[in-house]
């Protein structure tokens, strides 16, 4: 089915995703969750996996909770990076060497349609950025940090610190309480 649905450009990426998908359910069985997640698929739930999961992986439980959510977003998980960037000189010494908040796993849910680029750093006064900057969890309105800075998507963030790490969904629409919405088991 992947070879009769997807050209050589996406065969590649399509295979590695139903990949990574077949080994979270295997480590992240839905039925394991039902007794671990109560309620929405939210930061809460993401805290929780990350905490009682033992030595499953942050970017294996994001990626499973990013294919069982039923809105539009990114459940993302950022990082500091050393990136190197040129000055504009021929030299090695007019690199300049600076560590950066940078997306280091991020995985869009079934309903939307765009991506992150994996290790594309995250804007200074992105809020993200602000939550690692204050050693605390945040929540607010502000964009999805695309490798096009002229793309001005808005999301609203609800994040974590955990280690030296960000955890965090960026919704598409700011998520409404509704105790009337079916849950996701």
């Amino acid at each position: 089915e992947i070879l009769t649905n997807h050209s050589k450009d996406t065969y590649k990426d399509s295979l590695e995703q139903l990949c990574d998908l077949g080994a979270s359910e295997f480590l992240l069985p839905k039925e394991q969750l039902e007794g671990m997640i109560e309620g929405e698929i939210d930061i809460t739930a993401f805290k929780k996996l990350l905490k009682d999961s033992g030595d499953i992986s942050a970017p294996a439980i994001a990626r499973k909770l990013a294919y069982l959510a039923h809105y539009p977003a990114v459940f993302a998980i950022c990082g500091k990076k050393i990136l190197s960037v040129p000055s504009g000189g021929l030299l090695n010494e007019d690199t300049k060497i600076y560590e950066n908040l940078a997306i280091e796993y991020a995985f869009s849910t079934r309903n939307f349609k765009y991506r992150l680029k994996r290790f594309h750093p995250v804007p200074d006064n992105h809020l993200l950025r602000q939550a690692l900057d204050k050693n605390e969890g945040l929540k607010g309105e502000d964009f999805f940090p695309y490798s096009n800075s002229k793309s001005k998507h808005k999301c609203y963030i609800d994040c974590f610190l955990s280690g030296d790490r960000i955890y965090g969904i960026l919704y598409e629409k700011r998520p409404v309480n509704n105790e009337n919405q079916t849950s996701l088991f």
